[in-house]
């Protein structure tokens, strides 16, 4: 009896240090939207190269979306070249900063199917196959109301229909899947309120002309050569760049850079990107209005 109660205690005990953990590390919901969109904020600039797939995902769901559908959609993006995560995994990493919503989505219950696998279909007695004299003569003592009677669909006409036929399951029937769900759709993801706020703030040609305005008056030509180069049809390589950024004054002052860095700038903010060679984006030809 004393074990007993002891045990008690120490269950008692455990179930009250489990929710103290719970409660301390569980992330409190934000307080206002401020607060929401920093720290979706955050999760979106926490690592480098995720930011640009974060923030595409975050486009990918602007009404509801199956979260298999936006996920596929996402990984299939060039800019899933940056990161070394898939969608899925950038996906949940939104749901839990508060950037996207999950809403969940009841499944439909599979239709019922007889042991042939093929679905049962509902016969009413008057229209089921002719039963055996036998059955008919004891239906008729017992003098039992007529009754729908379940009978495969696919089985034969001469069959009994008080005592259907045995089908041997090595016998049986491929199963129809036809009407059964192909994949289980689970939830739909759909950006929230603060998701947008940080997409707003996160629009490519704004990040640029941020950038400019903390650039040296020199690095804007430099930026409008790398531009243009990336905007012909065959793309830029990289000894495209640096050839067409040789000896510019923007290399030397008011510091010694190289032509990466202008190169890894415009990709930061979505202006280029690369599939082989360096394009062009559609927000890198409204940055080009920027610089001249």
């Amino acid at each position: 009896m004393g074990n007993s109660n002891l045990d008690a205690v120490l269950a008692e005990a455990d179930d009250r240090v489990a929710c103290a953990l719970a409660a301390a590390t569980e992330d409190p919901a934000p307080a206002s939207l401020e607060e929401a969109v920093e720290k979706v904020t955050a999760c979106v600039t926490a690592n480098h190269a995720n930011t640009l797939p974060l923030l595409a995902c975050l486009r990918a769901v602007p009404e509801p979306v199956p979260y298999r559908a936006a996920a596929d959609a996402v990984d299939a993006l060039p800019v899933m070249a940056l990161t070394t995560q898939n969608a899925y995994v950038l996906f949940d990493l939104l749901v839990r900063a508060g950037g996207v919503a999950a809403i969940p989505v009841e499944e439909p219950a599979p239709a019922a199917a007889s042991e042939t696998g093929v679905p049962a279909v509902a016969v009413p007695a008057a229209e089921a196959p002719v039963a055996s004299a036998a059955a008919t003569k004891a239906t008729k003592s017992a003098k039992a109301p007529a009754a729908a009677v379940l009978v495969p669909a696919d089985a034969p006409a001469s069959a009994d229909a008080a005592n259907p036929p045995a089908f041997p399951a090595a016998a049986s029937t491929a199963p129809v899947t036809d009407s059964l769900p192909d994949q289980p759709v689970d939830h739909l993801l759909v950006v929230t309120e603060a998701g947008r706020a940080v997409l707003g703030a996160f629009e490519p040609t704004r990040r640029f002309a941020a950038l400019i305005e903390q650039e040296p008056a020199g690095y804007a030509d430099a930026y409008a050569r790398v531009l243009d180069l990336c905007a012909r049809s065959a793309g830029a390589s990289r000894a495209d760049i640096e050839e067409v950024l040789a000896g510019h004054p923007a290399l030397f002052s008011p510091k010694q850079i190289y032509p990466n860095y202008f190169i890894s700038k415009l990709e930061t903010v979505d202006g280029i990107s690369w599939d082989g060679c360096w394009h062009v984006t559609e927000s890198g030809l409204r940055m080009r209005a920027l610089v001249g």
